[in-house]
Formats: C-alpha cells, structure tokens, sequence
C-alpha cells in the first residue's frame, strides 16, 4: 500500500495543500519552484525551500524506515577465501606438531 503525504502551507486567504507519494517526490518539488516563481501567488522562494526541505526530510525518514526493516536479519559471517584456510590449516598443524598435541 502507497503512502500519501500532505505537505500543507497557510498564507493570508490562501491555502496550499500537496498531496504526493513516494514516486512523485521530484513532481511536487518541481511545482513548488513553479509556485514561487508565479508572481500571481503570495507564494515564495523562501517558501519553497521550506517545503522542499520538508519533503527531503520525509525521504530521508523513509530510506532510514526501509534499511531498518531490512537490516532486522543477523548479518551473515563471511566466508574466508580457500587460500586463507589452507594457510590456517599449515599454521595449526605447525603448533600441533611443535606443541606436541
């Protein structure tokens, strides 16, 4: 299921209310530039890069939420190449046959 977020802003009589979801984050970011850019609006840039900060945080949040669902399994020990264990397997003989044991 997709989550919808209303990022809202109320200036004097006017109202702006975005509603997207993750997959249109660079569409609502590109509408708040053309909104401050619209001399028609009481919107502005400040405004804008408030929102925008908003809507990065929120992805941020997201990303965070999603690694930590997929870090939940243990990490898995790494396998040591061949060479590695042969030369383990000469140092242990070694000091098994030079400890007597």
């Amino acid at each position: 299921m997709t989550e919808v977020n209303v990022l809202a802003l109320a200036k004097g009589n006017e109202r702006y209310i975005f509603l997207f979801d993750d997959n249109n984050r660079s569409r609502v970011l590109q509408t708040l530039g053309q909104f401050a850019d619209n001399p028609e609006l009481s919107f502005t840039k400040y405004d804008a890069a408030v929102l925008s900060q908003k809507v990065r945080q929120e992805s941020q949040k997201q990303t965070k939420k999603s690694q930590k669902t997929t870090l939940k399994q243990p990490p898995r020990k790494p396998k040591l190449p061949g060479y590695v264990k042969y030369i383990k397997n000469i140092l242990k003989n070694r000091i098994s046959r030079d400890t007597g044991t």
